[in-house]
């Protein structure tokens, strides 16, 4: 009777448990920036783990693309599992579906892809095979790899083999070492068209401000554009001027396009027609402070100077309207102390979450 009763009981704990796995999931995805929610996800995350394996695809599930914070949590949550259980135990059916969804977050899809590997390395190098177009970029990288490596090592085979590659690849490193490959057979390739650089402007400046404040100091462009008309600056009227740069990355040195100055501001402006609606990435590199304007409302900033610079260190998640879209950039410059901070510069390109270049064309500038 005794040993009858303590089974009812445990399976009574077990069903609760079981039946707790969305709230567990919940609290996690409760977690913020600042470290909000982070000591009850910690119990949760516990109680997550202790589901085992019937828990790996609600989490897939669960992760946000746009919720770091959570993922992070959700992530490990993943490899502790199957530490415990062992690959035996991933279900591979409900784990490969989710996949095989490409609709599915970029984020879990990738994940998902190390647990099918766990348990069936084959399968996942079956799955690659197939992927180098992928939406989600972690698994694209790895398909390029793959097929880079499986690629003819010489011959028409090889070139062609490239040609398909450089077409779907998005990763610098990877564009870099397709491109190059092709170059030795004599195919030359637009790094800039690829990546999805703007490379006409029409740019306006120096606007003078006391120190390093040039962020917060709205200039008449911000307010009002007139790219035909004159502006007030310190050395007289100042005119917007047509720039088109021929940089594979699209670099636009106001040094050289405006003057080299301290502790200033200029605009930079340019417009992209979209045949349609679309949700991209708007990718800037800049050294100095930035601010993003699309269609005349900001989108992204970053009061930050001199800490280096490289593609894509800024990114906003935009929504380009049909036709016509005005995207206006504010770049500041400090006061230049070392010979190191002269740098005034910029890049910006609108790529899909992978990183490829969507569909746009270039509006006239001026």
């Amino acid at each position: 009777m005794r040993n009858r009763f303590l089974a009812c009981s445990l399976a009574l704990i077990l069903g609760n448990a079981r039946a707790d796995l969305p709230g567990s999931i919940a609290a996690l995805r409760g977690t913020g920036a600042g470290g909000k929610g982070n000591a009850q996800a910690a119990s949760a995350w516990k109680e997550l783990v202790g589901h085992g394996p019937a828990a790996l695809a609600p989490a897939l599930g669960a992760m946000d693309d746009e919720d770091p914070v959570s993922a992070n949590w959700l992530r490990p949550a993943l490899d502790a599992i199957v530490e415990k259980a062992g690959a035996d135990a991933i279900p591979s059916r409900e784990v490969e579906q989710f996949l095989e969804d490409r609709k599915g977050g970029r984020m879990a899809r990738a994940c998902a892809l190390e647990l099918v590997r766990r348990k069936d390395p084959a399968r996942a190098d079956a799955f690659l095979a197939k992927a180098t177009d992928d939406p989600s970029p972690e698994i694209r990288r790895q398909a390029i790899a793959a097929a880079i490596a499986k690629a003819p090592a010489e011959g028409p085979a090889r070139v062609d083999a490239m040609k398909a590659l450089f077409k779907v690849a998005c990763d610098r490193d990877q564009v870099d070492q397709i491109a190059k490959d092709l170059g030795k057979a004599g195919i030359k390739t637009d790094l800039a068209a690829h990546f999805g650089y703007i490379m006409d402007w029409s740019v306006i400046g120096p606007f003078p401000v006391p120190e390093a404040t040039g962020y917060g100091v709205k200039f008449p462009p911000e307010d009002k554009l007139d790219l035909a008309g004159e502006v007030a600056g310190p050395k007289g009227p100042l005119k917007w001027k047509q720039v088109k740069t021929a940089d594979p990355a699209g670099l636009v040195n106001l040094n050289k396009e405006l003057a080299d100055e301290k502790s200033v501001v200029a605009y930079a402006y340019t417009r992209i027609e979209s045949a349609g609606e679309q949700r991209v990435v708007l990718r800037a590199g800049s050294i100095t402070a930035l601010k993003v304007f699309l269609n005349g409302k900001e989108v992204y900033g970053k009061n930050e100077y001199h800490h280096g610079m490289h593609p894509d260190q800024h990114q906003a998640i935009v929504v380009l309207k049909p036709g016509m879209n005005e995207i206006l950039l504010k770049v500041c410059q400090n006061q230049k102390a070392q010979s190191w901070e002269k740098n005034w510069q910029y890049q910006v390109r609108l790529t899909d979450f992978t990183g490829a270049r969507v569909s746009w064309k270039q509006g006239p500038v001026q």
